[in-house]
């Protein structure tokens, strides 16, 4: 009789489904970081990572479960297999974009934005999401979001992340981030600065575009500011346990007159090390505001400075390179047309290139031949990966530091994918710099 044969064969796939919705109930996304800035080492780089947890009694086989950055797309990456974690246990997936195994640990195909709100999404095999969580509020640098216990519902930030161990010391969100008035911009006198203080706190402010701590200058009540700067200011919170705020930065020009666009640089000494010294032996962070020529406000974010360029850094006006990152909690990007020679809105990294080798003092140097020769290049169609001018202007802690070019820069990903609708990790990006070395592709790191 077919019968007994038939019973199995239908019990079967229910008994998988069955054992696939046990094991779904039980492993969590458990902690999440697209901040590790510098802080936890993971297969030879700082990457964005994810930790599940197995809350269920038994060990779940996670081969052909999906880990996505998008809910829309719950099946973007598939766990490798062979991938299992224990119950009470911890699995570590590191979110570098890299889609391998590096030193038996996991690595998607994907990274994190946590400014852009994005969610991480885990999804069982049959594609139905089991756990998710949404970057509601981003993190500052080194920091994580997490379920304030392992397997808990509710959600913390945690000062110190725990990966791949249990979580432990959960703190509350940050203090809300201080309002300086008036905006920052343009003024054709001086400015009284006042600051909205956040209930049951104090603010520190710097004039210096150092980052402000708890031993900088407390706000007492309005202030002048009568020569153009950048304010800078943090709010602490009077109860114990609550980290303080991001950092507010406005610059303020005074009876300043221009028709170039103009960047405002606030940052602390590391940064006016590398960009006065050259060299770039620590990570420069600081503040830039992107400004139209009336001195209006366009765009700001938090990055890291370098130095651009070889030779021409001995020049007196030096070049800078500038990478907003999104590990800060800011942004991810600078949102905002930049060039009338291209429509492309969204950039990483930009170049302030004070003209390199068309600047050398003593060889004619016009500060415009590159420039000139990149536009003429883009404009005639000869396709040439010419990277975009704009002449604008510089300041940096409210000194001038004269006309700069707003320049692309080629190893960004926004730069691929708005000319060859390709993200960098699909092109392989060769540059030669004393050695030759891969930054995207088939052949990087």
């Amino acid at each position: 009789m077919p019968t007994m044969p038939l019973l199995r064969s239908l019990l079967l796939p229910i008994t998988v489904v069955l054992a696939w919705s046990g094991a779904s109930a039980q492993v969590l996304i458990n902690e999440v970081s697209a901040a590790n800035w510098d802080m936890i080492y993971l297969g030879g780089e700082y990457e964005d990572w994810v930790e599940l947890y197995n809350a269920g009694g038994s060990s779940v086989d996670l081969s052909g479960w999906y880990l996505s950055d998008d809910d829309a797309q719950p099946d973007k990456w598939m766990v490798p297999a062979g991938i299992t974690i224990a119950s009470g246990g911890h699995l570590v997936i590191v979110c570098s974009g890299k889609n391998t195994v590096i030193t038996g640990m996991p690595h998607t195909s994907f990274k994190l934005t946590q400014t852009e709100q994005e969610y991480v999404v885990l999804a069982d095999p049959t594609l139905n999401i089991v756990s998710s969580f949404q970057f509601t509020q981003p993190t500052q640098k080194n920091h994580s979001w997490g379920r304030t216990a392992d397997g808990a519902a509710g959600w913390s930030i945690f000062l110190t992340p725990t990966p791949a161990a249990a979580n432990a010391g959960p703190s509350a969100y940050y203090v809300p981030v201080p309002v300086l008035s008036p905006a920052a911009g343009g003024y054709g006198g001086p400015v009284n600065v006042s600051i909205a203080v956040p209930a049951g706190c104090t603010v520190r402010y710097t004039l210096d575009g150092e980052e402000p701590t708890a031993t900088s200058t407390l706000y007492a009540g309005p202030f002048n500011v009568s020569a153009t700067g950048c304010v800078r200011a943090v709010a602490f919170s009077g109860t114990p346990g609550i980290p303080p705020s991001f950092i507010e930065t406005s610059t303020y020009f005074i009876n300043e007159v221009h028709t170039l666009p103009v960047w405002s640089i606030a940052a602390g000494a590391d940064v006016l090390m590398i960009l006065n010294n050259g060299g770039n032996t620590t990570i420069a962070e600081g503040n830039i505001e992107y400004f139209d020529a009336g001195q209006n406000l366009l765009d700001e974010s938090l990055g890291e400075f370098n130095e651009h360029g070889g030779t021409s850094n001995s020049n007196d006006q030096r070049n800078i390179d500038y990478i907003v990152r999104d590990e800060f909690g800011y942004d991810d990007e600078i949102d905002h047309q930049l060039f009338r020679g291209s429509s492309r809105d969204n950039f990483e990294r930009i170049i302030l290139k004070a003209a390199a080798g068309d600047n050398y003092p003593g060889y004619d140097g016009a500060h415009i031949r590159d420039a000139y020769v990149q536009s003429l290049s883009q404009v005639i169609g000869l396709k040439l990966d010419e990277r975009s001018y704009e002449p604008c202007l510089v300041y940096v802690n409210g000194q001038y530091w004269g006309v700069y070019e707003t320049r692309e820069k080629v190893d960004d990903n926004d730069f691929t994918e708005h000319y060859y609708d390709q993200p960098g990790e699909r092109v392989d990006m060769i540059q030669e710099y004393g050695s030759i070395w891969a930054d995207y592709g088939s052949t990087a790191p």
